[in-house]
């Protein structure tokens, strides 16, 4: 027989074979038998695998630092790589890794330091047999524990200046200007008093032609060289600015403020004149309008320092309102009341619109010979009870026992009079 006939026998013994059901359902049964057990040799295998990036757990609250006043500072989020042994099936589960916990041993934190803190990892829910722990890439993490301390500091503004830090000709900086006078720091004690002042530190690094407001870096400066702040922060993050003022000198003609001006000097205006007549001055760099004006108010003067005479009186370069450019020493202003005349009288001190405390009183309410000044024919019909003195308590804090304070004169009529020079009261508060 042909190797071909034998071969087309077989086959059809096979087919004849193949077309029974119980036969093929005993195969497909054999077969599945033999996977099941091939599968689950593997699944049941064990196996090592590393679970990367697993967090350390800090449970310090109700622990023993916590129990004696201490917290932790800085880094509080540590991460390790953790090897794990055990049954594939188990390991390989997507869940697996959120069995695994991570924690540091607190309990021998008791003082004020930098410790090292052993860590150690388990496996919940399952027992050795399953799956162990074998390695930990870290077998410890360094934490600083102190007692925590707030303070408030003065503040003293710096400006740090860059490479493209340029003034502009004719510019001039002022000193600069902080939003707030002091700032509270909080961290721990140790760090803490070694605190001798703070700075509060701006920079700027281009051309300053108007005047700038910048957010500083708050920087704390230590008793000894070297101090380390590390773990000191600004109380609430609250945020402190330095302002740079910045003038730019314009040429002016001088002219003055009056305070306290009768009526019709009001409405009539005033013949006074100012020397020198031109003047330089610094202005608000970023006052437009300020800088190309061509009068400038350089000071303010009151009424009640002019006299019925030829008023010559002296301004200071640095009591007046700007800056005024080099050589200036001051300026003299001239108001010329000599046409006028004065009087004396008896003014009384208002008690009732004074606004004072129930438990205090005016210990003489009469100012006796208080000057007038003004034209003759109003002065002349001026009667002491057209005038009155208020107490003014703005800024004044009333104690016990006598109080002196000054006042300001009000005229229930219209006049073009004004009172000349400085008075005072005295209250008595129980």
């Amino acid at each position: 027989m042909t190797e071909t006939a034998e071969k087309r026998r077989f086959d059809e013994k096979l087919s004849l074979l193949m077309g029974k059901k119980s036969v093929v359902f005993a195969l497909s049964a054999i077969i599945a038998i033999i996977v099941w057990m091939l599968v689950s040799m593997n699944q049941t295998n064990e196996i090592e695998r590393t679970f990367v990036n697993v967090r350390v757990q800090l449970n310090v609250e109700g622990s023993l630092p916590a129990n004696n006043n201490l917290t932790m500072y800085g880094n509080d989020d540590f991460y390790v790589d953790v090897s794990v042994r055990g049954k594939s099936y188990l390991v390989n589960a997507s869940s697996f890794a959120d069995r695994i916990s991570v924690t540091a041993a607190l309990n021998s934190v008791t003082t004020p330091g930098t410790y090292s803190l052993p860590i150690s990892a388990t496996i919940e829910g399952y027992s050795a047999n399953d799956a162990s722990i074998v390695g930990i890439s870290k077998s410890s993490i360094s934490v600083y524990f102190d007692e925590a301390s707030e303070m408030t500091y003065d503040l003293t503004a710096e400006i740090v200046t860059g490479e493209s830090y340029e003034l502009p000709e004719n510019f001039k900086r002022g000193e600069a200007v902080l939003s707030t006078g002091s700032v509270t720091l909080t961290g721990p004690a140790m760090q803490m008093n070694r605190i001798s002042s703070v700075k509060a530190v701006a920079a700027i690094d281009d051309t300053l032609s108007n005047s700038e407001t910048l957010l500083a870096e708050i920087v704390p400066m230590g008793t000894v060289d070297g101090a380390s702040f590390e773990y000191v922060t600004v109380k609430d993050n609250a945020q402190i600015y330095v302002t740079i003022p910045v003038t730019r000198l314009s040429t002016y003609k001088p002219v003055v403020s009056f305070l306290n001006m009768p009526k019709y000097y009001r409405e009539n205006g005033l013949d006074y004149s100012v020397s020198p007549q031109e003047i330089g001055a610094y202005v608000p760099a970023d006052d437009s309008v300020l800088v190309k004006a061509e009068e400038l108010s350089v000071c303010e003067i009151d009424f009640s320092r002019l006299r019925n005479e030829e008023n010559r009186i002296e301004i200071a370069a640095q009591d007046a309102l700007y800056e005024l450019e080099e050589g200036i020493n001051g300026i003299t202003v001239t108001v010329d009341f000599s046409d006028l005349d004065s009087s004396v009288a008896d003014v009384a001190v208002s008690q009732e619109n004074a606004g004072l405390p129930s438990n205090s009183k005016i210990a003489e309410t009469t100012l006796r010979n208080v000057q007038v000044i003004g034209p003759a024919e109003e002065l002349q019909n001026l009667e002491d009870a057209e005038i009155y003195a208020l107490p003014v308590l703005d800024g004044i804090t009333l104690k016990s026992g006598s109080n002196t304070v000054p006042v300001k004169f009000v005229f229930r009529t219209l006049t073009d009079c004004w009172v000349f020079g400085t008075y005072s009261v005295e209250i008595l508060v129980e």
